[in-house]
């Protein structure tokens, strides 16, 4: 729904009632009408492992930070509760695709299954999944992506045991990631796992204090280096798969193993390690 809306309507199924009671839904996640509900964070809902849960510019609420960004329909005039448990994107292109081996795009005869579609999904490629050359939308090669389009099981054709549906991050280190920004409730798989890059730097608004220190410091990024699936657990993140089990996966995983996982129709032969 516009704006992020989709998320309230799970509030009165979890006993948060009066939050609902609270949230216009006539407009937007963005709209200073709902800035107390879209800006008020679940304890829940937020990873007790995350050090840097608490707002690190001292400015917004715990469990919260602001978009901060421009020219993106999220939540950026007031602070937004951050999003820890992001669904996956899979390999798509996240309109640039750094860890990745060999060209973009793909093509039939050597398609790069790393970095496939166009623009988080929402654009034509000449590749919109692991193996098919198509031109059309939508084309993301996980279980989600920008463009409105569900995945049913029946889709999934590597198993619904072998591919990521969602799973932790650091929201802190991604400035879209937040329950209420539509733009990117995402991470991808083309980013390996625990890769510490925060996104973006200070300098640029409010919400920009939750990156790093300068744009040269080795530890800032873009959002297709920082956006991707990270924890403070020692030695790897909890991930989601299409099947409802859980996964512990080690940051030693092999990076291909890793991207393909999060894909819906590789047609590959994949096992978590």
């Amino acid at each position: 729904t516009s704006g992020g809306t989709w998320v309230v309507k799970i509030w009165p199924y979890i006993e948060e009632k009066t939050l609902y009671d609270q949230f216009d839904r006539t407009k937007s996640s963005n709209d200073l009408a709902n800035k107390i509900p879209v800006g008020t964070s679940l304890p829940w809902a937020i990873c007790p492992s995350d050090s840097e849960k608490l707002s690190p510019d001292g400015v917004d609420p715990p469990g919260t930070h602001n978009d901060g960004g421009n020219g993106v329909y999220n939540p950026k005039n007031f602070p937004a509760m951050s999003l820890w448990y992001p669904v996956s994107l899979g390999p798509t292109h996240m309109d640039a695709c750094p860890f990745c081996p060999g060209p973009y795009p793909g093509t039939a005869a050597t398609p790069n299954y790393c970095c496939q579609g166009a623009s988080f999904g929402s654009g034509l490629a000449p590749a919109n999944d692991p193996t098919t050359a198509l031109n059309h939308s939508p084309s993301f090669a996980g279980l989600f992506g920008r463009y409105p389009k569900g995945t049913k099981l029946a889709e999934i054709t590597d198993g619904t045991t072998h591919v990521i549906m969602a799973g932790e991050t650091i929201p802190f280190q991604c400035r879209y990631i937040c329950a209420h920004c539509p733009n990117f409730p995402f991470a991808g798989t083309n980013i390996p796992i625990n890769t510490f890059v925060k996104f973006p730097p200070i300098g640029g608004g409010s919400g920009q204090a939750v990156g790093c220190a300068a744009s040269d410091d080795p530890e800032c990024g873009g959002y297709a280096q920082a956006c991707g699936y990270k924890s403070h657990h020692p030695g790897g993140a909890h991930l989601l798969m299409a099947d409802a089990s859980t996964h512990f996966v080690s940051d030693s995983i092999d990076f291909e193993v890793y991207y393909l996982l999060g894909a819906r129709t590789s047609g590959k032969v994949k096992e978590l390690p």
